[in-house]
């Protein structure tokens, strides 16, 4: 997908893979990546495995600064992030399509300004309860079945 995208605009590659620009740092640095991340205006945030379920800090680490995630991964991101604040690669026929999507973005001052002005939880998860006793009940539920 990098390689593709880099065929339309320049992709700055922080990591081990495909790097072109300083690396950001260690394995899991979050503090690094979201530095390296609130000059940028997207960022691809690919899952690494596609699970049922699975969404990790990926699609969250652009969102904390206001940079649009270029998502692919599990579906479960549409329940818990609002569709309308990052790219969903997940319903994409190709990744051209998707390219073309970031693209159309990037070539819209007022569809970008919206879609970083957008909140980035959907209306439900705003209030979520994440108390101790809240959490335990819900493995209690998730171990009992």
């Amino acid at each position: 997908f990098c390689k593709r995208m880099q065929t339309r605009f320049p992709v700055d590659c922080p990591g081990e893979v495909l790097n072109n620009c300083p690396l950001i740092g260690g394995r899991g640095d979050q503090i690094q990546k979201i530095n390296f991340l609130k000059d940028y205006r997207f960022n691809i945030a690919f899952e690494n495995s596609f699970y049922p379920g699975y969404v990790t800090e990926k699609i969250i680490q652009p969102m904390f600064v206001r940079c649009i995630p270029v998502y692919w991964g599990g579906t479960e991101c549409m329940k818990y992030f609002n569709p309308s604040s990052f790219v969903w690669c997940g319903d994409c026929e190709s990744m051209d399509q998707a390219i073309d999507r970031v693209v159309a973005i990037e070539n819209d001052k007022d569809q970008y300004i919206e879609m970083i002005r957008n909140p980035v939880l959907n209306e439900h998860n705003l209030y979520l309860d994440f108390s101790p006793s809240n959490i335990l009940s819900k493995l209690e539920q998730l171990c009992m079945g």
